[in-house]
């Protein structure tokens, strides 16, 4: 028989038992993160000139990646960072762009009028491609957008075909064919030749504006630009986004139904292109070959050996998930990062890059 007493004193250690536990899990946890989560970035670049101007004018790059600690692990920050993050507040003006085919493209401009550029003519002017169906409106873009305002710099927005616009033609878009980004970028400068240009992409959009400065090469009249969160491999990312699990249920399906719904929504403009209609939209429901996700090859051995390409690697992060802070809502790494680089190219890029 046990008295009252024995019944609370093992009460008591029972608690105290399940509390060393828990102690030992969150501090266990928070080793781990501080050890192997929390690291400084990776600079891959060959050219010496480039990798000091970046050291020295992001210094961003010299700080340890702190990702947010309770969800470090990438697909979590993948999908938390489309569920929390924030959206700040632009007013576009829009502009339809008529292309030399007959088809159409929108660009949607935000002109900073309070910008301490006065002239027009000369601001600073930042060219975003948004992702896979994105448009103006993503978080990730409209970050951007108001980071690039904070500097006065003006923003335009580059949509793909049939993106918050009517499609005329067959023809679409993909991360190959940089003739419709080509055509906008000579508009542009064309319109403000004595302004300074960056392009910056995000994940589709990054992979356009990279072939696009591969193919022009010295005829880019970008100033420079950033790709974010681009499929290196884009054998790789389709292999990896086709195996069982969060990437094919998750991620891979709401690419997909986007896509559908693009085809969907211009079905007339296919019959007479594609034998059959069904099919194509069946493979697309299906689809395991949307290469937009992952970056599991990321060529930091090339990138040593190119004198005009940096790439920076964190320890952690997802797709455009770069989230940082207890309740990641507002900006992130990514977005600091993109202030630091179009700041520091604006200002100090003529005097330090092109210098012989």
């Amino acid at each position: 028989m046990s008295s009252p007493s024995d019944e609370s004193t093992g009460s008591f250690w029972e608690k105290i038992s399940s509390l060393s536990v828990i102690v030992f899990f969150i501090i266990s946890y928070l080793t781990y993160y501080l050890l192997f989560v929390v690291k400084k970035p990776r600079l891959a670049c060959r050219d010496k000139k480039f990798k000091n101007f970046l050291l020295e004018y992001c210094p961003i790059l010299h700080e340890k990646f702190k990702p947010t600690f309770w969800c470090f692990e990438s697909r979590a920050q993948t999908i938390m960072r489309a569920i929390l993050k924030s959206s700040p507040r632009v007013s576009y003006e829009s502009e339809l762009v008529l292309l030399p085919d007959g088809g159409q493209l929108l660009l949607d401009w935000f002109d900073n009028s309070e910008s301490e550029f006065k002239d027009v003519r000369t601001r600073p002017t930042i060219l975003l491609l948004p992702g896979l169906t994105g448009t103006s409106n993503e978080s990730y873009i409209t970050h951007l957008v108001h980071q690039a305002a904070q500097h006065g710099y003006r923003s335009v927005v580059f949509h793909n075909r049939g993106m918050k616009t009517q499609l005329l033609t067959p023809k679409t878009y993909c991360a190959a064919n940089v003739e419709d980004l080509a055509y906008v970028v000579n508009l542009l400068k064309e319109r403000f030749p004595e302004a300074p240009f960056i392009g910056a992409g995000i994940s589709l959009g990054g992979m356009i504006l990279f072939n696009y400065l591969a193919k022009l090469g010295d005829q880019c009249k970008l100033e420079a630009g950033m790709c974010i969160s681009v499929a290196w491999n884009v054998f790789e990312s389709v292999l990896e986004i086709e195996k069982p699990g969060l990437n094919r249920h998750v991620l891979n399906r709401t690419l997909a139904k986007g896509l559908v719904n693009h085809v969907k929504s211009n079905m007339a403009l296919f019959d007479n292109q594609l034998e059959d209609i069904d099919h194509v939209l069946q493979l697309l429901r299906c689809s395991q070959a949307i290469c937009e996700i992952d970056q599991p090859t990321i060529p930091a051995e090339e990138a040593e050996q190119n004198d005009n390409i940096a790439i920076v690697i964190t320890s952690h992060g997802g797709h455009i998930g770069f989230m940082e802070g207890l309740l990641p809502r507002h900006e992130s790494y990514m977005d600091r990062l993109f202030s630091q680089y179009v700041k520091a190219v604006f200002t100090h890029g003529q005097q330090h890059l092109k210098q012989d």
